[in-house]
Protein backbone atom coordinates (compact mmCIF):
# COMPACT_ATOMS: atom_id res chain seq x y z
CA UNK A 1 0.00 0.00 0.00
CA UNK A 2 2.57 2.06 0.94
CA UNK A 3 4.70 1.93 -2.48
CA UNK A 4 1.78 2.59 -4.39
CA UNK A 5 0.41 5.69 -2.00
CA UNK A 6 3.95 6.81 -0.25
CA UNK A 7 1.90 10.11 0.79
CA UNK A 8 0.99 7.20 3.90
CA UNK A 9 4.12 7.52 5.57
CA UNK A 10 3.11 5.12 8.75
CA UNK A 11 0.43 2.60 8.64
CA UNK A 12 -0.42 0.06 11.21
CA UNK A 13 -3.15 -1.79 13.00
CA UNK A 14 -4.15 -2.38 17.02
CA UNK A 15 -6.33 -4.92 18.31
CA UNK A 16 -9.30 -3.91 20.13
CA UNK A 17 -7.74 -3.17 22.96
CA UNK A 18 -5.38 -0.93 21.10
CA UNK A 19 -1.80 -2.98 21.09
CA UNK A 20 -0.31 -2.70 17.85
CA UNK A 21 -0.48 -5.97 16.16
CA UNK A 22 0.81 -5.11 13.00
CA UNK A 23 2.90 -2.00 11.59
CA UNK A 24 4.58 -0.61 8.36
CA UNK A 25 7.46 0.70 10.90
CA UNK A 26 8.67 0.80 14.24
CA UNK A 27 5.82 3.36 16.58
CA UNK A 28 7.09 5.24 19.40
CA UNK A 29 5.09 3.61 21.40
CA UNK A 30 3.27 -0.16 21.71
CA UNK A 31 0.54 1.21 23.89
CA UNK A 32 -2.73 3.32 21.60
CA UNK A 33 -5.72 2.78 23.49
CA UNK A 34 -4.87 5.85 25.38
CA UNK A 35 -4.61 8.29 22.64
CA UNK A 36 -7.73 10.34 21.07
CA UNK A 37 -7.95 9.32 17.46
CA UNK A 38 -8.37 5.34 18.74
CA UNK A 39 -10.53 5.81 21.56
CA UNK A 40 -12.79 7.94 18.41
CA UNK A 41 -12.18 5.51 15.83
CA UNK A 42 -12.93 2.30 18.39
CA UNK A 43 -15.84 4.61 19.56
CA UNK A 44 -16.70 1.81 22.49
CA UNK A 45 -17.09 -0.82 19.87
CA UNK A 46 -19.48 0.56 17.62
CA UNK A 47 -16.70 2.11 15.60
CA UNK A 48 -16.01 6.04 14.44
CA UNK A 49 -13.86 7.94 11.69
CA UNK A 50 -11.24 9.88 12.69
CA UNK A 51 -9.14 12.92 10.76
CA UNK A 52 -7.22 14.83 13.05
CA UNK A 53 -5.68 18.43 12.56
CA UNK A 54 -1.94 18.53 11.08
CA UNK A 55 0.59 18.05 13.99
CA UNK A 56 4.25 16.87 14.59
CA UNK A 57 4.05 12.94 13.94
CA UNK A 58 7.07 11.73 16.69
CA UNK A 59 6.57 8.14 14.83
CA UNK A 60 7.89 9.21 11.08
CA UNK A 61 9.59 12.74 12.21
CA UNK A 62 6.69 14.41 9.37
CA UNK A 63 4.16 17.36 9.81
CA UNK A 64 1.07 15.06 9.06
CA UNK A 65 -2.24 14.26 9.34
CA UNK A 66 -3.44 11.03 11.14
CA UNK A 67 -6.70 9.23 10.04
CA UNK A 68 -7.73 6.55 11.73
CA UNK A 69 -10.90 3.62 11.02
CA UNK A 70 -11.85 0.50 12.47
CA UNK A 71 -11.51 -2.81 11.28
CA UNK A 72 -14.09 -5.00 11.19
CA UNK A 73 -14.12 -9.07 10.84
CA UNK A 74 -16.07 -10.59 8.26
CA UNK A 75 -16.55 -13.46 11.21
CA UNK A 76 -18.53 -10.50 13.12
CA UNK A 77 -20.93 -9.12 11.31
CA UNK A 78 -19.28 -5.91 11.00
CA UNK A 79 -18.08 -5.50 14.74
CA UNK A 80 -15.21 -3.95 15.11
CA UNK A 81 -12.16 -6.49 16.20
CA UNK A 82 -9.84 -3.56 15.91
CA UNK A 83 -8.18 0.10 14.48
CA UNK A 84 -6.46 0.94 11.47
CA UNK A 85 -4.31 4.08 11.30
CA UNK A 86 -2.69 5.81 8.98
CA UNK A 87 -0.19 8.69 8.73
CA UNK A 88 -0.04 11.62 5.94
CA UNK A 89 2.81 14.05 4.85
CA UNK A 90 1.28 17.22 5.03
CA UNK A 91 3.30 17.44 1.83
CA UNK A 92 0.41 16.08 -0.38
CA UNK A 93 -1.39 19.34 0.74
CA UNK A 94 1.23 21.45 0.39
CA UNK A 95 1.78 20.48 -3.78
CA UNK A 96 -2.00 20.91 -4.50
CA UNK A 97 -1.52 24.22 -2.72
CA UNK A 98 1.18 25.77 -4.74
CA UNK A 99 -0.11 23.67 -8.07
CA UNK A 100 -3.24 26.33 -7.57
CA UNK A 101 -1.69 29.75 -7.89
CA UNK A 102 -3.06 32.23 -10.72
CA UNK A 103 -1.69 35.61 -12.01
CA UNK A 104 1.19 37.01 -10.23
CA UNK A 105 -0.46 37.44 -6.99
CA UNK A 106 -3.07 35.11 -6.61
CA UNK A 107 -2.61 32.23 -4.02
CA UNK A 108 -4.21 29.59 -2.57
CA UNK A 109 -4.68 28.60 1.21
CA UNK A 110 -5.82 26.06 3.42
CA UNK A 111 -7.29 27.23 6.55
CA UNK A 112 -7.43 24.57 9.84
CA UNK A 113 -8.40 24.74 13.10
CA UNK A 114 -6.99 27.84 15.66
CA UNK A 115 -6.25 30.06 12.03
CA UNK A 116 -3.73 27.65 11.42
CA UNK A 117 -2.88 28.06 7.37
CA UNK A 118 -0.72 26.13 5.32
CA UNK A 119 0.48 28.54 2.60
CA UNK A 120 1.69 28.68 -1.38
CA UNK A 121 5.09 26.84 -1.29
CA UNK A 122 5.43 26.21 2.37
CA UNK A 123 5.50 22.81 3.73
CA UNK A 124 4.90 23.76 7.68
CA UNK A 125 2.21 25.25 9.27
CA UNK A 126 1.81 29.24 9.92
CA UNK A 127 -0.76 31.05 12.10
CA UNK A 128 -3.58 33.79 10.64
CA UNK A 129 -3.08 37.17 12.15
CA UNK A 130 -6.20 37.96 14.45
CA UNK A 131 -7.34 40.77 12.10
CA UNK A 132 -7.21 38.88 9.24
CA UNK A 133 -8.69 35.91 10.86
CA UNK A 134 -11.42 38.49 12.10
CA UNK A 135 -12.11 39.31 7.93
CA UNK A 136 -12.36 36.49 6.95
CA UNK A 137 -14.96 35.17 9.63
CA UNK A 138 -17.20 37.96 8.50
CA UNK A 139 -16.36 37.21 4.58
CA UNK A 140 -20.02 36.24 3.42
CA UNK A 141 -21.14 35.81 -0.30
CA UNK A 142 -18.90 34.36 -3.16
CA UNK A 143 -15.94 36.88 -2.64
CA UNK A 144 -15.33 40.51 -1.21
CA UNK A 145 -13.17 42.97 -1.22
CA UNK A 146 -11.07 43.55 1.97
CA UNK A 147 -8.21 43.98 3.28
CA UNK A 148 -6.24 40.57 3.72
CA UNK A 149 -2.64 40.30 5.09
CA UNK A 150 -2.60 44.19 4.97
CA UNK A 151 -3.12 44.16 1.34
CA UNK A 152 -5.94 45.34 -0.66
CA UNK A 153 -7.30 42.13 -1.91
CA UNK A 154 -10.62 40.64 -3.56
CA UNK A 155 -11.28 37.39 -1.28
CA UNK A 156 -13.02 34.48 -1.52
CA UNK A 157 -13.20 31.41 0.71
CA UNK A 158 -15.45 27.57 0.66
CA UNK A 159 -15.32 25.03 2.71
CA UNK A 160 -13.54 21.54 2.31
CA UNK A 161 -16.12 19.51 1.33
CA UNK A 162 -16.43 15.54 -0.07
CA UNK A 163 -20.14 15.71 -1.50
CA UNK A 164 -18.97 12.46 -3.21
CA UNK A 165 -17.81 10.36 -0.33
CA UNK A 166 -19.80 8.67 1.87
CA UNK A 167 -18.17 9.71 4.83
CA UNK A 168 -18.56 13.21 4.20
CA UNK A 169 -19.89 14.60 7.39
CA UNK A 170 -16.66 13.72 8.99
CA UNK A 171 -14.64 15.44 6.29
CA UNK A 172 -17.33 18.16 6.84
CA UNK A 173 -17.05 18.16 10.29
CA UNK A 174 -13.52 19.68 10.43
CA UNK A 175 -14.51 23.14 9.28
CA UNK A 176 -11.27 23.60 7.32
CA UNK A 177 -11.56 25.86 4.19
CA UNK A 178 -10.02 26.86 1.22
CA UNK A 179 -9.04 30.96 0.62
CA UNK A 180 -8.18 32.23 -2.76
CA UNK A 181 -6.58 35.82 -2.74
CA UNK A 182 -5.25 38.21 -5.15
CA UNK A 183 -4.31 41.32 -5.02
CA UNK A 184 -7.11 43.98 -6.20
CA UNK A 185 -5.38 45.78 -8.57
CA UNK A 186 -3.95 42.41 -10.49
CA UNK A 187 -7.81 40.92 -9.86
CA UNK A 188 -9.23 44.51 -11.68
CA UNK A 189 -6.89 44.38 -14.40
CA UNK A 190 -8.74 42.96 -16.72
CA UNK A 191 -11.49 45.44 -16.17
CA UNK A 192 -9.47 48.44 -16.08
CA UNK A 193 -8.35 47.56 -19.60
CA UNK A 194 -11.27 46.93 -21.09
CA UNK A 195 -12.92 50.34 -19.33
CA UNK A 196 -9.46 52.13 -21.32
CA UNK A 197 -10.27 50.50 -24.15
CA UNK A 198 -13.61 51.37 -24.41
CA UNK A 199 -12.65 55.19 -23.74
CA UNK A 200 -10.22 54.97 -26.66
CA UNK A 201 -12.64 53.57 -28.78
CA UNK A 202 -15.33 56.02 -27.94
CA UNK A 203 -13.05 58.98 -28.72
CA UNK A 204 -12.05 57.87 -31.71
CA UNK A 205 -15.50 57.39 -32.84
CA UNK A 206 -16.21 61.07 -31.43
CA UNK A 207 -13.53 62.77 -33.61
CA UNK A 208 -14.59 60.43 -36.54
CA UNK A 209 -17.97 61.78 -36.07
CA UNK A 210 -16.80 65.39 -35.63
CA UNK A 211 -14.61 65.18 -38.71
CA UNK A 212 -17.51 63.88 -40.76
CA UNK A 213 -19.68 66.40 -39.06
CA UNK A 214 -17.77 69.14 -40.04
CA UNK A 215 -17.15 67.83 -43.73
CA UNK A 216 -20.81 67.61 -44.54
CA UNK A 217 -21.41 71.33 -43.16
CA UNK A 218 -18.61 72.68 -45.34
CA UNK A 219 -20.60 70.95 -47.74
Amino acid sequence: FQSVFPQFVEVFVTDQYGAIISSSDRTSDYYQADEDWWQAAWNDGKGGVYIGEPAFDESTNTLAIQMAIPVASRNTAGKPIGVLRATIDINELAALVSANQFGNTGKVEIIFQNNQLLEHGETTLGTMDAQTASILDALSGGYAQVEYEGVSSLVSKRPVVAPLSPRKEYIERLGWLVVAHQDLQEAQLPITTTQNTNMVVAIIIVIVMTAVTMGIAQF
